[in-house]
């Protein structure tokens, strides 16, 4: 009862945020390889894409949300046996409780229940080993320990970290009964179901050499295969921080449960941990090593998500949570059967019960608004916009590596799942032949080479950043094409007065408004809403609040180069406008997201760029959502180039 009321709470919670169509990067890929038994990138996450593949043919939403919707079914059941795992540690199911509806509303897991992902059943199968092994330590039923392994062997087809587990899982079984490490049988059992579990790999394989319409770096050869299973794409990034850098990120990992639970459930954690120390110091060593096994690999690991390969810790860590909120409980307890009267043991009772249920219903409101993807349409949106912008029978020619890799995924999807646009062919840049177009990395090769001097076909590339424009523009020549037609200081000056302004950028971001006609004209417009001209930042996190009406200066700024917490309550006064917010406000920017959250509903556009909203007078009612082009200033601008002609030396 208590795994089945968990998993129906956080799965309905999570498909109330989840993203309702095509994702970006990574999520877009899961999404369409799930749909064609396709193969991703290394390495290769065999046994995620056979079960999405199950989840594809539902009824529900379009391919792409059946898919995301498998993340937030393997979320729930996390959360699920993560309370049935406390319980069985403390036989106490409002700490049981307490713990996984933590982790469960955690920013980084929750932000993986919603899109397409490997995360949230990664850390199902986490949870499903600990559950396991330590149920086999109390009972030492040989079943136990068999379904342990075998799940252990199963999780290696998901995600190669579960390997961080061994040492573990080694210290548990020698700690519990170190005869099972000796017993020829034994040894050959597990041998046997560890090489069935690494077995799903040779999927892969088989299904690269009946190349598939998405065969990443396809592994069609042995050579391929060895090379793709070694992960050589990413080795470079491998233990790639020198020790004294690494042991700078390590000390940032208490700031990230912090992050992730507060300061209230981590001093809870470190009770708990303080209790096992005292009650069952083996087992906290097993919790331990499978903890530092996962924080040394994701922090020695240079990628810009790194914080998701930690999401095992802080379900590991939850666990602990779980003990301390037992613990605290037990002392409770233990006071309260010294009142004169039984009624106060049960006020007692009652009030720890709200405390602990205050404790998991906090994160849930504090983090919906940030996590929500409900209405998260725009890479959809983008890429439609894009496949239009092509002439008939033209050709997509992608960046080399990764400039355009978010977008580029949703329109192989768009392409290869919805049948949008087959016309068009999708072809790589590559920047040492430039003449040359070549089939990208992520479909299978067939030797055959477009060029784009010998063929008139009319060929665009995407919208790239501002120092691979400069290479494309040595190169090509290239005419701007722009989809959108309204600039912002038109969509500003058309607001009525009294509409309050709400605007965020992500870091890094880089541009000037007192450039050319279009600053001036943003310039105008934003003191109208009481910016000042030197109000507007030009690089950084940043997040802005104005009121249409209101004089120059008056309105409120905050600016930081890496992450900005912007919050008001409703009723309180936005900065020296002369206006009370009428709705609660919550503008939060990073490297990852510029979010803006209106009474705990995300309204921002897109996740990426600068994002604007603006709220009607007086109701607070969105009047305007959009996000903006920092160089064309057009809202909810898709740009890309058409290529005129290739640049030879000497002329065109």
């Amino acid at each position: 009862a208590l795994l089945a009321s968990l998993f129906a709470l956080s799965l309905a919670i999570y498909l109330s945020t989840a993203q309702p169509t095509v994702g970006d990067g990574d999520s877009a890929k899961f999404q369409l390889v799930a749909r064609v038994l396709g193969i991703p990138h290394s390495t290769g996450y065999p046994l995620y894409v056979l079960l999405a593949h199950l989840f594809t043919f539902l009824p529900l939403g379009d391919v792409a949300f059946r898919v995301t919707l498998f993340s937030a079914v393997a979320g729930g059941a996390a959360v699920g046996v993560l309370g049935l795992t406390v319980w069985l540690l403390t036989r106490d199911p409002l700490a049981a409780a307490g713990a996984a509806l933590l982790f469960a509303w955690s920013p980084a897991f929750w932000s993986q229940a919603v899109i397409a992902e490997v995360y949230g059943l990664n850390a199902l199968f986490v949870a499903a080993v600990v559950f396991l092994f330590l149920l086999w330590r109390r009972y030492r039923r040989p079943w136990m320990w068999a379904s342990g392994l075998a799940v252990y062997a199963l999780s290696l087809g998901n995600h190669g970290s579960m390997l961080l587990l061994a040492p573990a899982l080694l210290w548990l079984v020698a700690a519990t009964e170190p005869r099972m490490l000796t017993r020829p049988r034994n040894l050959v059992l597990a041998a046997g179901i560890l090489a069935l579990g690494a077995a799903q790999y040779l999927w892969l394989f088989l299904r690269a050499t009946q190349h598939p319409p998405f065969c990443e770096h396809c592994p069609d050869t042995l050579a391929r295969f060895a090379w793709y299973l070694s992960g050589a794409q990413f080795r470079s990034q491998f233990l790639a921080f020198p020790l004294g850098q690494l042991v700078r990120r390590l000390g940032h990992y208490p700031d990230l449960l912090l992050a992730q639970f507060g300061p209230l459930p981590v001093a809870v954690g470190v009770v708990g941990t303080i209790a096992l120390v005292a009650t069952d110091w083996r087992g906290l060593v097993f919790l331990a090593l499978a903890l530092v096994g996962d924080v040394l690999f994701a922090l020695d690991y240079d990628i810009v998500d790194y914080g998701n390969l930690l999401i095992p810790s802080y379900l590991l860590f939850a666990l602990g949570v779980g003990v301390g909120l037992a613990t605290v409980a037990r002392l409770l307890a233990s006071v309260t059967r010294l009142l004169p009267r039984p009624a106060g043991t049960r006020v007692a009772s009652g009030v720890w019960a709200l405390a602990v249920v205050g404790l998991m219903l906090w994160p849930l409101w504090a983090n919906y608004g940030l996590v929500d993807e409900s209405s998260d349409r725009a890479t959809l949106d983008e890429a439609e916009t894009l496949l239009a912008m092509i002439p008939t029978d033209g050709v997509l020619v992608m960046p080399p590596c990764c400039d355009f890799y978010g977008r580029a995924m949703a329109v192989f999807y768009l392409q290869q799942v919805e049948g949008l646009r087959p016309d068009v062919e999708i072809v790589s840049f590559d920047p040492g032949d430039p003449a040359l177009g070549v089939r990208p990395i992520y479909v299978p090769q067939d030797g055959r080479v477009v060029s784009l001097l010998a063929e008139e076909r009319p060929a665009v590339l995407p919208r790239v950043g501002v120092r691979l424009q400069h290479v494309l523009e040595q190169h090509y020549v290239l005419r701007p094409l722009d989809s959108s037609t309204t600039p912002l200081w038109v969509a500003l000056d058309g607001l009525p007065d009294g509409s309050l302004l709400l605007l965020a950028g992500r870091h890094p971001v880089s541009y000037s408004v007192d450039d050319g006609a279009a600053g001036s004209q943003v310039e105008v417009s934003l003191r109208r809403f009481g910016f000042r001209d030197v109000d507007w930042p030009g690089r950084g996190a940043h997040a802005m609040v104005g009121l249409r009406g209101a004089a120059p200066g008056t309105a409120l700024v905050v600016w930081n180069p890496q992450v900005v917490d912007l919050r008001l309550r409703a009723g309180e006064p936005v900065a020296a406008t002369g206006m009370l917010s009428p709705v609660s406000l919550h503008l939060v920017v990073s490297d990852a997201d510029a979010d803006i959250v209106v009474d705990g509903r995300n309204l921002s556009a897109h996740h990426w760029g600068t994002n604007l909203v603006a709220l009607a007078p007086g109701s607070g009612d969105p009047l305007l959502m959009a996000y903006f082009d920092t160089e064309t200033f057009l809202l909810n601008d898709v740009r890309a180039y058409r290529i005129l002609a290739v640049r030879q030396e000497g002329g065109e």
